[in-house]
């Protein structure tokens, strides 16, 4: 489950979360977002493609 330090991202982090979840490129995305999301593990890394994870998908539901 997610701790505290999970649920501050910024507004940006957050529209590039939601922004991965409906399929948006990684490359429209700010590296050090992905850098952050992949860290902080909403999102992994698949080949080319940035995936959500189960704690990114639960991150999207708390909402921003």
């Amino acid at each position: 489950m997610l701790d505290d330090t999970h649920l501050y991202i910024s507004t940006q982090e957050f529209d590039s979360l939601l922004a991965l979840s409906r399929g948006t490129g990684a490359g429209a995305i700010p590296p050090e977002h992905r850098r952050r999301l992949v860290d902080l593990g909403f999102v992994r890394r698949v080949g080319v493609e940035f995936l959500l994870t189960s704690n990114g998908r639960f991150r999207l539901m708390l909402g921003n």
